[in-house]
């Protein structure tokens, strides 16, 4: 919900909105209700943490940093770990030449569809609420090789 605060001498009510602290940020303003405190390169990590509350899943476990939308252009899940890591951490890897190599549990990379398709399911056996759902996903559309459900 918008912050409201009322104008005695003229009983106004103004709303502040997100839209409206970016508008003072980028023109210098210093309006004091909508300062959200830091420096003016900020603004976009304020903005993204400011407001709703995301999902535990929607930060990186590397850097712990929420990720930006749309999620899908901006990080990537490895199968081997099943974990978020977003594009900041897989492009310093990558200078720590680590470049065939999964950032988080430095498992190697595979391309091979049966080799994915066992480590996932490896981990749905186990129990892996994260797994069971990524492998629900690949019969769903069809992925990794398995055979597409289809309703009946």
């Amino acid at each position: 919900l918008p912050e409201e605060s009322a104008d005695a001498d003229e009983g106004l009510v103004l709303r502040q909105s997100m839209s409206g602290v970016a508008a003072a940020a980028r023109a210098g303003g210093s309006d004091e209700s909508a300062d959200l405190g830091g420096a003016g390169g900020n603004l976009q990590q304020r903005l993204m943490t400011s407001g709703h509350e995301r999902q535990e899943g929607d930060a990186c476990t590397i850097c712990f940093l929420p990720v930006e939308m749309p999620m899908d252009k901006h990080s990537k899940t490895n199968f081997c770990c099943l974990k978020r890591v977003c594009d900041g951490c897989i492009s310093a890897a990558k200078r720590r030449a680590m470049n065939s190599r999964c950032p988080f549990c430095r498992q190697p990379f595979t391309d091979d569809d049966a080799s994915l398709l066992a480590m996932v399911r490896k981990r749905a056996n186990k129990g892996d609420a994260r797994a069971k759902k990524v492998l629900g996903e690949q019969y769903y559309y069809g992925r990794l090789g398995v055979a597409k459900d289809v309703p009946r």
